[in-house]
């Protein structure tokens, strides 16, 4: 398998992302950039980042900086949602994140995904 791969667009007031690849801590933190510069440039604050075709991380540390750092980046700025298969993930990306002050969730299927991220949130958050 390559590197991590994704690529941005934005689809119906979403900016949705696909990955493929190896996970890599430094080429996730270039992933939560690049969708920084796309959110900034846009005004979308609503993203689903679909990793259902990367190798999963190595290490635990590897999950929790991912999460630290996503919520670091956009804190209660966009609402992220992340597409995982069930087997790889045990909450601490969403846990980093979301104790961070991020608005993070990871999800199995996009359905319930894109569900989430149409809901109405609290004030100051824009709307979908």
């Amino acid at each position: 398998m390559n590197n991590l791969v994704y690529a941005i667009e934005s689809i119906d007031g979403l900016l949705v992302v696909l990955a493929t690849g190896v996970f890599n801590t430094h080429e996730f933190f270039a992933l939560w950039d690049a969708l920084a510069m796309k959110s900034a440039e846009t005004g979308i604050a609503r993203a689903v980042i679909d990793i259902r075709g990367v190798f999963p991380p190595h290490s635990e540390f590897d999950r929790f900086s991912v999460g630290a750092y996503a919520a670091q980046l956009f804190g209660h700025r966009a609402k992220i949602a992340l597409l995982s298969p069930a087997e790889h993930e045990n909450g601490l990306i969403e846990n980093a994140a979301v104790n961070r002050g991020g608005i993070l969730c990871v999800f199995g299927n996009s359905e319930e995904a894109h569900a989430w991220l149409a809901e109405e949130d609290g004030p100051g958050f824009p709307s979908p």
